[in-house]
């Protein structure tokens, strides 16, 4: 009975341990399942991805203005007389008759009237003379220089106070006889130079030479050989300067170069050696208005640039 007894206890103990270590190891297994089910999965830290710009959007070409045209104005556009407004006139016996005889006198439609432009003009007048200080003149060249506001002046100071900018000059036939073509042009540049001394605007318009009566001329000395010489002399100083050289010589030339006596049954010649009548100075007034048109439609589209 106690054998009995004891065996029963023996398995009873036996099977508790069996049991106990079943749990045991379970909870084991059980634990590391947790474990393994816990344990957070390692993750590989990558970079943010740089975002690709977006690409710049083309620019629109700007449109090209269109220039606006510039208006066109033919010669007969200008009025000449807006051209003369500021011209002074400045030589000798010449041109103190056409202020007279043509120009502003019977061509007012051209060149204003007489109080229009401004004239330093005066018989026996020349650039030998007028290169000179008129206070060291003596009293005989003194006399040949012209008067501005009742006073004997020097160009160079008379032309600023009148204002104008556009120089007009006529001289020749009271200097060439004397000084000869190469002392007459040396003066006449030295008197430029004084001139745009005090006035630097001025604008210079070199008339040429007229030509003298076959029968009245000095040959060797003041005659028609020695002025066409001294006129192309003159429009070469022109285009060296930037000056402008108007002809009022061609069309009063026969084909020898002498002064033509008349002219479409009109006399040209007053009947001394170079002087002119109206009719004669027909042809500078033709130029000269020429002249007027072209400088203002010149200026006229210098004023686009």
């Amino acid at each position: 009975m106690k054998k009995t007894a004891f065996l029963i206890t023996a398995i009873v103990l036996a099977a508790g341990v069996l049991i106990s270590c079943s749990g045991s190891n379970a909870g084991r297994v059980n634990q590391a399942s947790a474990e393994s089910e816990t344990t957070p999965t390692e993750v590989t830290a990558t970079g943010t991805p740089t975002p690709s710009p977006s690409p710049s959007p083309s620019p629109t070409p700007s449109a090209i203005p269109t220039p606006t045209p510039i208006p066109v104005k033919e010669l007969s556009d200008f009025d000449p007389k807006d051209f003369f407004k500021d011209a002074v006139f400045c030589g000798d016996s010449l041109l103190h008759h056409f202020r007279f005889r043509a120009g502003p006198s019977v061509k007012p439609e051209i060149f204003g009237d007489r109080n229009t432009s401004e004239w330093l003009t005066i018989g026996s007048y020349c650039v030998r003379i007028a290169v000179k200080d008129v206070k060291t003149l003596h009293p005989g060249d003194q006399a040949c220089c012209p008067k501005y506001r009742g006073e004997r002046v020097n160009l160079w100071e008379a032309i600023p106070e009148t204002g104008k900018t556009r120089v007009i000059m006529f001289f020749g036939p009271n200097d060439i006889g004397i000084t000869l073509v190469d002392g007459f042009i040396d003066n006449y540049k030295a008197l430029i130079e004084h001139i745009k001394e005090t006035t630097p605007n001025a604008k210079f318009y070199i008339l040429s030479i007229t030509p003298m009566r076959k029968d009245m001329q000095f040959i060797g000395r003041l005659c028609n050989d020695n002025i066409h010489k001294a006129n192309e002399r003159l429009r070469e100083m022109c285009d060296e300067n930037g000056w402008t050289y108007v002809d009022v010589e061609s069309e009063l030339c026969d084909a020898n170069g002498n002064l033509i006596l008349y002219k479409n049954g009109k006399a040209i010649s007053d009947g001394t050696n170079v002087h002119l009548t109206s009719d004669g100075y027909e042809f500078w007034n033709s130029q000269l208005e020429k002249l007027a048109r072209e400088e203002l439609q010149k200026e006229y589209y210098e004023g686009f640039k």
